[in-house]
């Protein structure tokens, strides 16, 4: 086992890094079931937001409602909401 001068066992700081990066990363969204929901490709409607298109633009263009367009934003951001306090709090490493 490779020990730090800390006496701490590289391999454990290693795993715990990658378990932290594995939480951080973007949170899953069931989009297949989002898309039958809301009878669009929000895949689609998710890049157009990315890429800085406004709701107008993305609901002329797919042909869907600004209502419906808002209710698709809230939901995802509940969604996002939820993982993201559900998430455990992990330990913070000190790097030397």
């Amino acid at each position: 086992m490779n020990r730090r001068p800390g006496g701490e066992v590289k391999g454990e700081v290693i795993r715990v890094e990658q378990r932290r990066q594995r939480i951080l990363r973007e949170p899953e969204l069931d989009h297949l079931a989002l898309s039958q929901k809301y009878r669009v490709d929000v895949r689609r409607i998710i890049r157009a937001w990315k890429a800085g298109k406004s709701d107008a633009e993305i609901a002329a263009k797919i042909d869907i409602s600004t209502d419906r367009l808002e209710l698709l934003r809230a939901e995802i951001l509940e969604i996002h909401r939820r993982q993201r306090l559900d998430q455990p709090v992990l330990p913070r490493i000190r790097s030397r």
